[in-house]
């Protein structure tokens, strides 16, 4: 049965996604000039970082479930999973990581990222600033915000407009264009493939929301593995922050 077409349409999201980019460009500067006054690097402060996400985002989330004329829960589906795939998508992310680590050292060995955003993610997933508040930023705040965003808002309007597939990997693709940089784009096309999936069998956030949370998480973990890999746990994984 043909649904009605809800918001938002490609179009629709992308200016969704692009408003969302300015209102954290408009709270990060005003932040980043206080930090100057301060002489504080406020803005780089894990928790400052997640907490403008959180707002700029949270806002883009309300908007578009506002537009979407829908109950809440079909925008944010949280229906129960079956135990029997909590081992099978755990097996997932585990693999993700591994295939976007490798996806990262080929971009790497093309294009090395400027030092400026190395420095970033380095000190984000190091967690020498605040260890909580880069498990704040990166295992709350933006698998929640991110997936109530693309696999809720935007999965949801595409999904009654294009067919699975179109709907799939289109909201993947701008994931990955969100993040802004070369180094991201694979992990967040890689990824927005697998939780969009996940979200159209299940018909539910929860594993989007802890499969995000989790892929996320490793580069805080992944030092403290007993052995090194090159690429994977021995440098900032800028692309294994999505």
């Amino acid at each position: 049965m043909q649904q009605t077409p809800k918001f938002p349409g490609i179009g629709q999201a992308i200016l969704l996604i692009v408003g969302a980019l300015v209102l954290i460009i408009g709270i990060a500067v005003p932040v980043a000039l206080v930090g100057l006054a301060l002489k504080l690097k406020l803005v780089e402060h894990p928790a400052v970082m997640g907490g403008i996400n959180l707002g700029a985002l949270g806002i883009a989330i309300a908007l578009g479930a506002f537009l979407a004329r829908s109950p809440l829960r079909e925008v944010f589906p949280f229906a129960p999973v079956r135990l029997a795939l909590v081992v099978p998508m755990l097996l997932s992310v585990l693999g993700a990581v591994i295939l976007l680590s490798e996806a990262d050292n080929c971009v790497r060995y093309f294009w090395r990222p400027p030092e400026w955003l190395a420095n970033l993610f380095g000190d984000l997933t190091n967690a020498k600033t605040s260890f909580w508040g880069s498990l704040f930023t990166l295992v709350l705040v933006a698998p929640v915000t991110e997936e109530l965003l693309f696999r809720g808002v935007i999965l949801h309007g595409f999904l009654s407009r294009y067919t699975v597939k179109t709907s799939v990997v289109v909201s993947a693709i701008l994931f990955g264009l969100m993040h802004l940089n070369p180094w991201q784009l694979t992990s967040g096309i890689g990824l927005g493939l697998l939780l969009g999936w996940w979200l159209v069998r299940t018909h539910s956030l929860l594993p989007c929301l802890a499969g995000h949370a989790l892929l996320n998480s490793m580069p805080l973990t992944n030092p403290l593995l007993p052995f090194r890999i090159p690429g994977f746990n021995t440098e900032a994984p800028v692309s294994n922050i999505v």
